[in-house]
């Protein structure tokens, strides 16, 4: 039975392409399998729009339709045997016709249709540069300035980014004819496939130097070694990444990239840090944790006298306020935590023996213990 596919698709006869691509966009949309699971009336729907489409949209299709019926446009689909163009077609949701899915395998056109390729963009955008260095604790703490050694590609001093010798011109590359990629066409079960790739002699430019820049070797930029200073804040923080804007590769006709420093801050013997607090342990002997007093201990900042509350425990904490690391957001600062260690002697003079042995009696234990 002939089948209506200008009616499948909801359009009159002499709709124009643009109209008829609607529809089917409106039409596929409401039946596709996937948003009507199960539903097997919409599933034979979506097939029949779908062959409408793929004879419609084509305009030698559509004009042996237009003549002979559905009967003609199977005729120039050609003896695929068993395959079924609209059950293969109906796999590739968002594919509008069999052009676009040979497009997307081969990157040319379909049944003897030409695309046309496209030139390479001349332009070469800057890449970024990735750095890490190494600073060591407290000079993350108060910020310094180190010089840096990176390598990167800037553009060509010589030719100016053309890669082209100086006093030499640009020619039209012979292999693609100035198009900048290569057609190919080849032969399948499903007709004329043609394959397009870029061009190997002008790398898709579409021109050739007359004679290659003798310092770039043709390739626009070159590579060197770089020294910089950088400025390290005070308070970095261990992984923190700084960026210097256009500090990076190169670029022709294009942006440059930018230098990305990625901090490692080497460990400390004695201070670690979390967040803006900077902690420490601090060893308490006994006698000072159970009476209470002072203790000078060390810090980022110096020498620091620490109180000891009495009864101190061990594992307490006691906090000096603003000798942690400086915020990089404000001129706020965390605190130094002590990490209280109590002390306990593995031996002791015989007085100190003596007072302890007395403790020991006045709260009710005997003369024995650790000591005799």
């Amino acid at each position: 039975m002939s089948q209506d596919f200008y009616k499948q698709l909801g359009v009159e006869k002499g709709a124009s392409q643009d109209q008829i691509k609607k529809a089917y966009r409106r039409m596929a949309n409401k039946y596709h399998p996937d948003k009507n699971k199960g539903d097997k009336s919409a599933e034979e729907k979506f097939k029949k729009v779908s062959e409408a489409y793929e004879t419609l949209s084509d305009p030698q299709k559509r004009k042996m339709y237009d003549q002979f019926g559905s009967a003609g446009a199977q005729g120039q689909r050609g003896g695929f045997g068993g395959f079924n163009a609209q059950d293969f077609a109906s796999q590739f949701n968002g594919a509008e016709n069999f052009a676009d899915i040979f497009e997307s395998f081969f990157g040319g056109g379909f049944s003897g249709s030409r695309r046309a390729g496209k030139k390479k963009d001349p332009r070469i955008p800057g890449e970024d540069i990735e750095k890490v260095i190494q600073v060591d604790f407290k000079d993350s703490i108060f910020g310094i300035e180190k010089e840096i050694k990176y390598r990167k590609i800037i553009k060509c001093e010589l030719c100016h980014g053309s890669g082209v010798e100086p006093g030499h011109k640009l020619n039209t590359c012979e292999t693609c004819s100035g198009q900048g990629v290569i057609q190919e066409v080849k032969r399948s079960l499903l007709g004329q496939v043609m394959s397009t790739r870029t061009c190997p002699t002008c790398n898709g430019s579409g021109q050739v130097p007359e004679k290659k820049c003798t310092k770039c070797n043709g390739h626009k930029r070159h590579a060197i070694d770089k020294k910089m200073k950088v400025k390290i804040p005070k308070g970095i923080y261990d992984g923190a990444v700084m960026r210097i804007a256009s500090a990076g590769n190169e670029g022709v006709d294009a942006p440059n990239g930018d230098l990305f420093i990625k901090v490692q801050v080497k460990p400390h013997k004695v201070f670690t840090r979390q967040g803006n607090d900077i902690h420490s342990e601090l060893a308490v002997p006994y006698w000072l944790a159970v009476l209470g007093g002072e203790i000078e201990s060390e810090s980022v900042y110096g020498k620091e006298s620490v109180k000891i509350p009495s009864g101190t425990q061990d594992g307490f904490q006691i906090n000096l306020k603003d000798k942690g690391a400086p915020s990089l957001n404000n001129d706020s600062k965390g605190s130094h935590v002590f990490n209280v260690k109590i002390e306990i002697p593995k031996k002791v003079s015989s007085k100190e023996k003596k007072l302890l042995k007395e403790i020991q009696e006045l709260n009710g234990g005997k003369a024995k213990g650790l000591w005799g």
